[in-house]
């Protein structure tokens, strides 16, 4: 009776982890910008950070030459003065890759020259793994006046102003988008 309620508890375990496993996600920090000083400063980094899901046991992978990059953990008060003095941990062989094994806030920088000044900093939160989550309800069409009441034109930091434009918003098939110039 025991080496069965052993088992049933083996199990119960296993298929856990193998859920925890599964539910594992890897991120590439950027994408295909990867780890650099962005051109138009940290907002790069902030849009691709609130279109993504962070949970614990994900990994965060930093791409970037390493002759020129590097990237560090560091806290809270660190990140926001661009201070490398003491970092939590510093990597400077790409790709580096964090595991993210704790709820709560990460800070990453990097430290060569004013990079950190320039907007190669990256602050992302991490929940519980937070299971599936149901279908939205379906809505009409919506209209967009692209780039709001600028309109359409070749801005400063070029594609990044019109993906900080769109980064908050979902667009579905029937939705309208009107282009001023």
């Amino acid at each position: 009776m025991a080496r069965g309620l052993g088992l049933a508890i083996l199990a119960i375990t296993a298929a856990g982890l193998l859920q925890l496993i599964a539910s594992q996600t890897t991120h590439i920090v950027g994408d295909g910008l990867g780890w650099l000083v962005p051109p138009g400063g940290p907002i790069a980094y902030q849009i691709w950070a609130d279109t993504q899901t962070f949970t614990v046991g994900d990994i965060l992978v930093f791409k970037f030459s390493d002759e020129n990059q590097d990237v560090a953990r560091v806290t809270k008060e660190a990140f926001k003065s661009c201070n490398s003095t003491n970092p939590i941990s510093l990597k400077s062989n790409s790709p580096a890759n964090f595991t993210l094994d704790s709820i709560g806030e990460y800070y990453f920088i990097g430290t060569k020259e004013d990079h950190c000044t320039f907007g190669q900093k990256l602050a992302i939160n991490v929940t519980e793994y937070p299971g599936p989550t149901p279908s939205p309800a379906p809505r009409g069409p919506v209209s967009y006046a692209v780039g709001d009441k600028l309109g359409w034109f070749v801005p400063p930091g070029g594609p990044l102003f019109y993906s900080a434009w769109a980064y908050d918003k979902t667009f579905e098939v029937g939705d309208n988008l009107g282009m001023k110039s």
